[in-house]
């Protein structure tokens, strides 16, 4: 399974946009394991402000200018609860609360 942000490097390094593609020798769905690589001086990641928040690093944190960047998050459900009132009332309670967040830019 790749990183979910190896679309993003792809696209924002694509051709019409930058001129070259990445080469990409490592990937790793771990980012304290993507960040050690960084540290080690073996390349540059994407890393999205979550997984840095449990993380400590010696790396260079740099925002990503004008990047339309976004992450969609989907609620899991057992199959066949959809219908049982305390599923759906905390299915809607998240979807009430995501929709309240203001939106980033």
């Amino acid at each position: 399974m790749d990183n979910p942000t190896h679309p993003a490097t792809r696209s924002s390094c694509g051709p019409a946009l930058a001129g070259y593609s990445p080469e990409v020798d490592f990937h790793s769905n771990d980012f304290s394991v993507v960040l050690a690589l960084v540290e080690a001086g073996l390349g540059v990641a994407l890393v999205p402000d979550l997984a840095l928040r449990h993380l400590t690093t010696t790396a260079v944190l740099r925002p990503v200018a004008e990047a339309p960047l976004g992450r969609e998050l989907r609620v899991a459900i057992r199959r066949g609860s959809r219908d049982r009132p305390a599923v759906a009332a905390a299915v809607d309670a998240l979807r009430t609360t995501a929709a309240a967040l203001p939106a980033r830019a």
